[in-house]
C-alpha cells in the first residue's frame, strides 16, 4: 500500500500488462509455461458445487467457466476473449519471472513445503492475498487489512449489460502497478476504487483466489464485535466500535484442504484503535501468527503506530518483512534469530528520511546470516536494492 513513483521496470512490465492487468495471480508452477492450453483443456471438477461467486471471480479474471451458466454467453464477446487470451499471456510472464522465483523461495526458506501455519498475518495488505500466498500456501487462514473499503461483488445483470468490458477495464486500471512492482498505490487504488462501478476489495481478492486455481466456496460479511470475536453479519445490533470485514473460503487446485482469506477495511493507528479497542482484542487472540509486512508506508516507525508495532512484535511467531515494516533495532538478539535477503541500500525518495544506517551496517558488515534474492520485491524491486528481513521467535 503506498504512495510512489513509478519506476522504470514498471514502465517495461506495464508495456506487456496494459491490457491484461487483472490475471496476473498465482498460478502453480507447472502451469506457467503453457496457461493457454491448461485454460482450453481445464474440466469441471464435479466434486464441487458450483455458486455465484465462483462464477464471477472466473469471469472477471478471464477464466472460462466449468460448466454452462449465465456467464458461458459472455464469452462470446469478442472483446472478453481477447482481454481472456491476453491476460492468461500476460499472468504467466510474470509469474515466470517473479513469482515462480517467491514460491521456491518459500519452500527452502520458509519451509512452506513441509510446515503447516494456522494464521498468516498481513497488516497493509490491501488485497494482495496474491504475493503472499506464493510464500505461504500452507497457511490455514489470512487475516488482512488496510483502509480501502471491503467492496461487493459485481452484479450479474450489471455485468450482462456491459458489452465494453467497462468493469474489468476498472480492474485492469487498479492492478497495472500491482502487478508490475508486487506493490498498489494507495492513493491510486482509492480513486480508481471509488466508483460505481469498482467499490472496493472484494472483486480484486476473489480474482486473485481464483487465478491461483482456488476454488471459491462461499462469501461472508463478518465483523469483530464490541467482545473482540469475529462473526457473521446479518442481523448484528449495529455498534460503533463493530469492525466489518469480508471472508472467502477456498480450496486450492489438487486438495481438499478448506482455507480462509478476510479483509477488513479499518484504521490501524493508534487512534484507531482507541476507537475500536475490540479489534486489538481480536488481533491478540490470533495465536501466534506469522507475520508478513511488505509496502508498508513505513508507519511502523512513527509513535502514532505503536500499538500495531506492539501486538506483531509480542505475539508473532515469525516476522517476515522489508525495511518498511517495523524498524530493524526492535528485533533484538535475545528474543529474535535473523536471516536477511538481497541487499537493503537505502529507501526510495519518498521515503529517504526512513533510513536505516544500523540495517545498512547489517547487509555490509554481514554480522547475521545473508543470503542472495532471485526476484523483486516490495519498493526496492531492482535486484541489486531488493532485501527481505526473516525474524523468528526464539523459544
Amino acid at each position: 500500500m503506498i504512495k510512489t513513483t513509478t519506476h522504470v521496470l514498471a514502465a517495461v512490465f506495464l508495456s506487456t500488462l496494459v491490457a491484461v492487468a487483472s490475471c496476473n495471480s498465482g498460478k502453480p508452477k507447472s502451469d506457467a509455461a503453457d496457461s493457454t492450453k491448461k485454460v482450453q483443456t481445464q474440466k469441471a471438477d464435479t466434486s464441487f458445487k458450483e455458486n455465484i461467486y465462483n462464477e464471477t471471480a472466473r469471469y472477471i479474471s478471464g477464466l472460462p467457466q466449468n460448466g454452462n451458466n449465465q456467464f458461458s454467453a459472455l464469452e462470446s464477446n469478442k472483446r472478453w476473449q481477447k482481454y481472456a487470451a491476453e491476460a492468461d499471456t500476460s499472468w504467466s510472464k510474470i509469474y515466470r519471472e517473479r513469482l515462480d522465483k517467491m514460491q521456491d523461495f518459500g519452500k527452502s526458506e520458509l519451509g512452506s513445503a513441509t510446515g503447516k501455519i494456522q494464521t498468516l498475518f498481513y497488516p497493509f495488505s490491501g488485497p494482495d492475498i496474491l504475493n503472499v500466498y506464493q510464500f505461504y500456501p500452507n497457511a490455514q487462514q489470512y487475516v488482512m487489512f488496510g483502509l480501502e473499503p471491503n467492496g461487493t461483488f459485481p452484479d450479474v445483470g450489471n455485468l450482462q449489460k456491459d458489452t465494453t468490458l467497462k468493469y474489468i477495464t476498472k480492474i485492469k486500471e487498479a492492478l497495472q502497478t500491482m502487478l508490475a512492482t508486487s506493490f498498489f498505490k494507495t492513493k491510486e487504488m482509492r480513486v480508481q476504487e471509488h466508483t460505481q462501478d469498482l467499490d472496493g476489495q472484494l472483486p480484486i481478492i476473489a480474482l486473485f483466489v481464483t487465478r491461483i486455481h482456488a476454488r471459491i466456496n462461499n462469501f461472508e460479511k463478518v465483523y469483530v464485535d464490541n467482545t473482540g470475536k469475529l462473526q457473521v453479519a446479518g442481523n448484528e445490533k449495529q455498534d460503533s466500535v463493530n469492525v466489518y470485514g469480508v471472508r472467502l473460503t477456498f480450496t486450492p487446485a489438487n486438495s481438499s484442504e478448506t482455507k480462509t482469506v478476510t479483509y477488513f477495511s479499518t484504521n490501524i493507528s493508534d487512534n484507531g484503535f482507541n476507537k475500536h479497542p475490540n479489534f486489538k482484542t481480536y488481533l491478540v487472540s490470533l495465536d501466534a501468527p506469522t507475520t508478513y509486512v511488505k509496502s508498508a508506508s513505513y508507519l511502523m516507525f512513527l509513535p502514532g503506530f505503536s500499538t500495531i508495532r506492539g501486538i506483531i512484535l509480542d505475539h508473532s511467531a515469525v516476522v517476515l518483512e522489508d525495511d518498511s515494516g517495523i524498524p530493524v533495532k526492535y528485533f533484538t538478539d535475545d528474543k529474535w534469530n535473523k536471516i536477511f535477503y538481497g541487499m537493503y541500500t537505502k529507501p526510495i525518495d519518498l521515503f529517504h528520511n526512513d533510513y536505516q544506517q544500523d540495517l545498512r551496517d547489517i547487509y555490509t558488515q554481514k554480522k547475521y546470516t545473508v543470503k542472495p534474492l532471485t526476484f523483486g520485491i516490495g519498493y526496492n524491486y531492482n535486484l541489486a536494492e531488493t532485501h527481505l528481513m526473516l525474524f523468528q521467535r526464539k523459544k
